[in-house]
């Protein structure tokens, strides 16, 4: 009878990793002859005897122990390395290890301490080296927070003048033809003859003009028509809107091409002024009765109480209307926020000769023999002469001038710290106003050859003898130094360079703390001029010349009869062999001339 199968003992791994068995059918009697085969097999197999350790004698004792001492104090005078904990890392596909961690396989080092999971590698530096570090990154630190405050003055700094950095130029070539030119470019040729002047923003970028009896606006390379049949305008100074009159109606018109507002319409004369961002505009219109009253029209809701509104004509009006100010009875009044009546300036004001500052916050308005200026809500007198004295504000060559319907505009901060010419007993004085209002007088000059720059104020003497000299004042002071006997000279924008024609007509440059330098033989008289990227141009037997700040002169046309500057464009003429002259500009010293327009030949129709 078969019994129970029992696997066999030779068992074995395949290939797939699963045992392979072999069935072995047996009887009882053989399991026990099996036993007793496997023991007298292992009583065949004697024992193996243990080793007996060798005995040690004395003296190799002594050996070893000596050898373990001297080991000893050589770890001991080796330096140890000072531990570094480097962060634990963490398996987190180890399972079942506790929160996943995994220890690092690097030895660990030690002083017998306990066994730590974190390893303890790396240098320490002395406290001194620490404290010298710390130092310097607080030296660095301060002088960078330095640089960056002082880079943000730099750039967030009130500018005390704005320059008129743009040209836009009307040229009637041919009859009943107009052509617009922006910064040496034409932009546009618009039927009809130009009527009155151009009228720029604050920084030249607008300009605004009549061609016939249509408004436009410039801006670039655009070349907008506002309305026709036009009478007057008024651009303000940022140059967003204009205000100009269509018979006796009043419009406000702005640049982004909306429609334009109606303000009245019944304004039958052009007694009307706008604020610089364009804002409030102070009218004068004519009531159903015939009667005539004074209003102020305001997107930014500052209209104030005017306690006089008849019989007053208006001059000009501040942003917001800070400063509104009108003529009564031939005086000049001011109406500000901070003063609750009217403030007389001048009893009989000369609104030919009056000037405002940027924000209309200043006034500097003559009257015969005398000179006042309104600043910080009071009104200075800072000069008065005799009758049929003149007085006039010399402005820094940079500053954009703008033509109001009454005065002018000069675009800086104040008329405080600048310099004045007064003529007094037919002679000319150059003065210079503080900011404290005080007067000092320089020197007598020539009157029509006085410049002020960014750092110097150039003028010119003419001695007893005949000589001219040339003198420097830096800019805020009214200590003069004469320089040298001139015949013209051209000082460039802020001062640091000047070129001038000697008594024999040489042409010399000359920088300020250094000698002059002559760069050419002669020059044809009149001619001598300077953009505002200080290039000096002349002419010479009808060449023309560019020199940049004073270098060396370089040939740049030639025929040239006439030439003229207006901001970073040059304008000259060209006489061409038909007769006719051409016109070419030159922005920004570029290194060709553009062709503009052609003027016909003398005596045909123009």
């Amino acid at each position: 009878m078969a019994g129970p199968q029992k696997k066999s003992g030779n068992t074995g791994k395949t290939k797939r990793g699963k045992a392979s068995e072999k069935a072995v059918e047996f009887t009882p009697e053989g399991d026990v002859a099996a036993r007793n085969h496997r023991k007298k097999s292992t009583a065949l197999v004697p024992a193996s005897p243990k080793k007996k350790a060798p005995v040690k004698t004395a003296s190799a004792k002594e050996a070893d122990q000596k050898k373990t001492t001297a080991k000893r104090k050589k770890n001991e005078e080796e330096p140890r390395i000072p531990p570094i904990v480097l962060p634990e890392t963490v398996n987190e596909n180890v399972k079942g290890s506790e929160g996943g961690r995994k220890k690092s396989s690097l030895p660990e080092t030690g002083t017998g301490d306990a066994v730590s999971d974190k390893v303890k590698v790396g240098i320490s530096l002395p406290e001194e080296v620490k404290k010298a570090f710390f130092r310097r990154l607080r030296f660095f630190g301060a002088a960078f927070c330095i640089l960056l405050a002082a880079l943000a003055v730099f750039l967030l700094r009130p500018t005390p003048y704005t320059e008129r950095a743009h040209s836009v130029l009307l040229i009637e070539a041919t009859e009943n033809e107009t052509t617009v030119l922006s910064d040496g470019r034409v932009r546009a040729t618009l039927a009809g003859k130009p009527t009155g002047a151009v009228s720029y923003d604050k920084n030249g970028r607008t300009a605004a003009f009549v061609v016939g009896d249509t408004l436009y606006l410039a801006r670039g390379r655009k070349v907008v028509p506002v309305s026709t049949d036009v009478t007057d305008f008024a651009l303000c100074a940022k140059g967003g809107a204009v205000v100009y009159r269509v018979g006796a109606s009043l419009y406000r018109a702005e640049w982004k091409g909306k429609e334009p507002s109606l303000i009245s319409p019944s304004v039958p004369t052009a007694e009307y002024c706008v604020s610089p961002d364009g804002n409030e505009v102070f009218f004068v219109y004519e009531k159903t009765d015939g009667a005539r009253q004074a209003d102020i029209y305001s997107l930014s809701n500052s209209k104030p109480y005017l306690e006089k509104t008849t019989d007053i004509m208006p001059v000009a009006i501040a942003d917001r209307c800070r400063h509104i100010y009108y003529q009564a009875d031939g005086a000049l009044y001011v109406v500000s926020k901070k003063k609750d009546a009217p403030l007389c300036i001048s009893q009989n004001a000369d609104l030919g000769r009056l000037i405002f500052n940027a924000d209309f916050s200043q006034a500097l308005v003559q009257t015969d023999g005398e000179a006042h200026l309104f600043a910080g809500e009071d009104v200075i007198l800072f000069t008065s002469t005799g009758a049929g004295d003149g007085f006039s504000y010399l402005s820094n060559e940079r500053v954009a001038v703008r033509v109001l319907a009454v005065g002018r505009q000069y675009m800086q901060k104040t008329f405080l710290g600048g310099y004045y010419l007064q003529y007094r007993g037919g002679e000319t004085f150059l003065q210079f106003l503080d900011r404290k209002g005080q007067v000092r007088e320089i020197s007598s000059v020539n009157e029509n050859e006085v410049y002020v720059t960014d750092k110097s104020v150039f003028f010119t003497m003419t001695e007893s003898d005949g000589r001219t000299l040339l003198y420097r004042v830096r800019t805020g002071k009214t200590e003069a130094e004469m320089l040298f006997e001139i015949g013209t000279y051209c000082p460039n924008t802020d001062g640091t360079r000047v070129l001038y024609t000697n008594v024999h007509g040489g042409l010399f440059s000359y920088r300020t703390g250094k000698n002059s330098v002559q760069i050419a033989d002669n020059i044809d008289a009149g001619t001598l001029c300077v953009t505002a990227d200080d290039v000096f141009y002349y002419t010479r037997g009808g060449v023309l010349y560019a020199s940049e700040n004073g270098a060396t002169p370089r040939e740049a046309a030639k025929g040239v009869s006439a030439l003229l500057v207006d901001t970073h464009t040059l304008y000259y003429l060209v006489d061409q062999s038909d007769g006719t002259q051409a016109l070419y500009t030159n922005y920004r010293n570029k290194a060709k001339s553009l062709f503009a327009v052609k003027y016909p030949a003398k005596g045909e129709e123009n």
